[in-house]
């Protein structure tokens, strides 16, 4: 399943989780992935098992990230996902692409 949408969901489908699907999103963080799914890997801790993400670190100097660390240290941030995602973020994050100065309008 994509990250957004085990984000998106997981908190409905929590008895479908099961230990292997946490201990592969640990495998994931491990394995240094892209900042995007970095950012998702750890908001799904967050949902399940948030003392885990204590164990990771993230770069400090990415303020996204150590959002969605602090986050996920909260536990349970599902309710974050109501909102839409700034397309600075997508644009950043998604796509490759720096934003221009008009894309700061979309918060």
């Amino acid at each position: 399943m994509a990250t957004e949408t085990w984000l998106y969901l997981g908190h409905k489908y929590n008895n479908f989780k099961q230990n292997d699907h946490i201990k592969a999103v640990k495998n994931a963080l491990d394995s240094e992935p892209p900042e995007r799914l970095q950012k998702n890997y750890l908001l799904i801790l967050g949902q399940f098992e948030p003392k885990a993400v204590e164990q990771f670190q993230v770069n400090r100097n990415d303020a996204m990230l150590v959002t969605a660390r602090n986050l996920a240290l909260e536990g349970n941030p599902s309710d974050i996902f109501d909102l839409p995602e700034p397309k600075i973020i997508r644009q950043k994050y998604y796509s490759g692409q720096a934003p221009n100065d008009s894309d700061q309008e979309a918060y």
